[in-house]
């Protein structure tokens, strides 16, 4: 069970991730497929070229947050950005 500190700063990523949806115009299911690509690419940085064309082309990050080598800490934030992206989608938080 996450303690209280932990349950904050999952609030507060939802209310990130809610507000990056918005601003971008981004439906779930983009930020959910990135993180599955990030996870691939995790396992095979030869897929790291795909993944940051796609993300890229979202409008959500520019080139200065997408290093032209894969960074497997920026990966990560991917991997747990399309975890709790698809959650949140699961439960109703982002809406219909």
């Amino acid at each position: 069970m996450a303690d209280a500190n932990q349950q904050k700063q999952i609030q507060e990523a939802k209310f990130e991730i809610k507000n990056l949806l918005k601003q971008t115009g981004q439906k779930p299911d983009i930020l959910i497929q990135l993180g599955n690509m990030a996870e691939a690419t995790l396992k095979d940085k030869a897929l790291y070229p795909s993944f940051r064309q796609k993300a890229l082309s979202t409008g959500i990050n520019d080139e200065s947050d997408l290093p032209p080598q894969p960074n497997p800490f920026t990966l990560s934030i991917y991997v747990a950005l399309g975890k709790l992206t698809s959650e949140m989608a699961q439960t109703g938080e982002l809406g219909a």
